[in-house]
């Protein structure tokens, strides 16, 4: 039904940003990530951290725990 044509979707869902061929990130009011889902992800910016945190899979950087003598 779309294609061939252009459309310009405000996403409050990342699924749908996923499933789109361009995503842009905005910030502020300007463009700060342009490309495809998976260069995003890649590129690890503000759309990786959302994406990371909505699937609960963010990088664990706490300092490994000593355990105690």
């Amino acid at each position: 039904m779309l294609e061939g044509r252009t459309v310009i979707a405000v996403a409050h869902r990342l699924h749908t940003a996923h499933d789109a061929d361009r995503v842009a990130v905005m910030e502020d009011g300007r463009l700060t990530e342009l490309g495809t889902h998976d260069e995003l992800v890649a590129a690890g910016g503000a759309y990786a951290a959302l994406w990371h945190s909505w699937h609960g899979d963010l990088p664990d950087t706490r300092e490994p725990s000593t355990p105690s003598a």
